[in-house]
């Protein structure tokens, strides 16, 4: 399960390349904190409507259990 976590952490879905829905009148903006891999230090705030964060975690959710599937898995001999 930390794997996953990590795993999920570590991916960065660039927002352009996520479709978004229609957005509803009082879907409202949600900032998050999110750290640069490559640095302890830096940290972004980034905020987007929860639509989108929505969006964002269906494709990485997709992404994951893509991956999943594609791995081939060598019998034991």
């Amino acid at each position: 399960m930390l794997t996953i976590l990590i795993a999920l952490a570590a991916q960065a879905v660039p927002v352009s390349s996520v479709s978004i829905p229609s957005v509803s009148p009082d879907d409202k903006k949600v900032c998050k904190l999110e750290e640069d891999v490559t640095s302890r230090i830096r940290i972004k705030r980034i905020c987007l409507k929860q639509s989108e964060w929505d969006a964002i975690a269906k494709e990485t959710q997709r992404d994951l259990e893509s991956s999943r599937n594609d791995r081939v898995i060598a019998p034991n001999n």
